[in-house]
């Protein structure tokens, strides 16, 4: 009996890591379960992340937790070609319209927390088009920024390779596109 007990013990034992998130969790910290690495990436150097996890997924979040202002997240319209209509100004995000960042999941962010839960194709910034293998944009947000600035964005698409993106100021100037690849 005694060797049995022990030999259990011994399956289910379990190593303690500790990770620091820094002062005032200043840090975001990763740990690779594989390698028993970590990694610390200051809160403030990002904005947007975009999901990995599988290939049909297309989860795109927002920093909500940057130190002093985090970034938020309004839809303004689910009108793809309302990104042509300047906007002069748009007044503080109302609490109501702000788009969070879902915690159940890592595959869903912000940016698809808008999705129509009865429609497997919506992702809410966009809808999976089968024939084209892709995501195709359909919606415009309003980002505040952490430095204060206001953007309007669009996910213009998302397939097995890459994620592009456009931003530009509210009146439209400044515009610019950008392609994020999905690592293999």
């Amino acid at each position: 009996l005694f060797l049995l007990v022990f030999t259990s013990f011994q399956l289910t034992a379990q190593d303690f890591v500790q990770v620091s998130v820094g002062p005032q969790y200043g840090l975001q910290a990763f740990y690779n379960l594989d390698t028993d690495e970590t990694l610390q990436i200051p809160e403030a150097t990002w904005d947007l992340a975009f999901s990995n996890v599988g290939r049909q997924d297309a989860g795109v979040m927002i920093n909500e937790g940057a130190p002093l202002m985090g970034a938020a997240l309004e839809l303004y319209s689910a009108e793809f070609q309302e990104w042509e209509n300047p906007l002069s100004s748009v007044d503080s995000l109302n609490d109501n319209r702000r788009l969070y960042n879902l915690e159940a999941n890592w595959t869903e962010g912000a940016f698809n927390s808008n999705k129509n839960p009865n429609n497997p194709f919506d992702y809410g910034w966009g809808e999976y088009n089968p024939q084209e293998q892709r995501v195709v944009g359909s919606a415009v947000f309003i980002i505040v920024m952490r430095d204060a600035s206001i953007k309007k964005i669009q996910i213009l698409e998302s397939g097995a390779e890459d994620y592009t993106i456009r931003y530009a100021e509210l009146d439209g100037t400044n515009e610019q596109t950008v392609t994020v690849e999905r690592p293999v």
